[in-house]
């Protein structure tokens, strides 16, 4: 044997045991994520966190830590979402309009009145994930699993009983496409954190806003407005994003306990959705808020077709093309 080949097959030898010991080191490690909850500490959403933290924890014999942090004590939605690219946060639940701040793409699946029901609404967004994954896994995002949140109405200070009477009142929206939809509507929207609603709606410096009873009771807004309109003008799901640089990170199996976990707690939060939907409208009810069911359904689906057809347009064929997909998996869903 030449030295020449002597040194390649030592050196070769070398950076096998090199890559053995990695994968031990990794196969040992303990990895610990944070999720950043921006919504009250028992909303449904958060409490499914934590369950998707103890399934992962004894699923991985203590390798995979996930910790839950709810009240917004890592930011609010914009923030926690930017955070899983900075370092901040490991693992956050957002609206597909929070993914949409930096994959604008993913804004077309919450455009109003695409569904009447919540259950085919997040079949949507699990049928279109791998579309949805193509698109954010580049801008640092990974959707591991979806759910619902709740067909939404409107909590406001004074009643909305037709179109007419949302005529100029100030409403919060989290994010464009909801300011879209209240501007078509003929509200004066208005862009404001989660965590600033409350005082919002008791100072005045907002009439209303937007979002399920889910959303709504567990952060107490039923305190401050006692009128709900039940619009469902937008039947948003949720998707959970872990960091793309935070699950590469982690080991196969790891990754395969993250994932397994997400789906067997928000996949409940998914059966439950009508029945926690409904307590907690329940709840807003029996806390003085009056429950308003509208007349003039029409006249609201007929207010924001411009701004639907103009929304997806603006955002290129990409965007057009995730619409259209997901109007194919409404149109089939049952």
């Amino acid at each position: 044997m030449t030295i020449a080949n002597s040194i390649r097959r030592r050196f070769l030898m070398a950076a096998a045991l090199t890559c053995a010991f990695a994968g031990v080191t990794a196969q040992a490690q303990t990895f610990t994520a944070r999720f950043g909850g921006y919504l009250a500490g028992q909303d449904p959403t958060n409490v499914a966190a934590q369950k998707m933290a103890e399934l992962a924890d004894k699923a991985s014999n203590g390798r995979l830590k996930i910790t839950v942090f709810a009240d917004g004590k890592l930011g609010n939605e914009r923030e926690v979402t930017e955070a899983l690219r900075t370092g901040g946060a490991e693992l956050v639940a957002t609206l597909g309009t929070g993914l949409a701040q930096y994959v604008p793409e993913v804004g077309v699946l919450e455009l109003p009145f695409t569904s009447r029901s919540d259950h085919c609404a997040v079949q949507t967004f699990l049928d279109v994930m791998p579309d949805v994954e193509r698109l954010s896994v580049p801008k640092g995002f990974r959707p591991l699993t979806a759910w619902g949140i709740g067909e939404r109405g409107l909590l406001t200070k004074k009643p909305v009983r037709a179109l007419d009477d949302l005529k100029g009142m100030k409403m919060r929206g989290p994010a464009p496409l909801y300011l879209g939809t209240l501007r078509a509507l003929g509200a004066n929207p208005v862009q404001m954190p989660w965590s600033e609603i409350y005082v919002g709606l008791d100072t005045g410096s907002i009439d209303g806003m937007e979002a399920s009873p889910q959303m709504i009771y567990p952060s107490r807004f039923q305190e401050t407005a006692k009128f709900y309109t039940v619009t469902r003008h937008i039947n948003p799901g949720y998707y959970l994003l872990v960091s793309e640089r935070f699950w590469q990170k982690m080991p196969p199996d790891l990754q395969k306990v993250m994932r397994e976990s997400a789906e067997v707690a928000f996949g409940d939060l998914r059966k439950q959705g009508a029945k926690i939907w409904q307590e907690n409208l329940d709840k807003m009810k029996s806390a003085g808020v009056e429950v308003i069911d509208l007349k003039d359904l029409g006249r609201w689906e007929k207010a924001v077709e411009g701004f639907r057809a103009e929304f997806a347009q603006k955002l290129g064929p990409a965007a057009e093309s995730l619409a259209q997909r997901a109007r194919e998996s409404v149109a089939k869903c049952k």
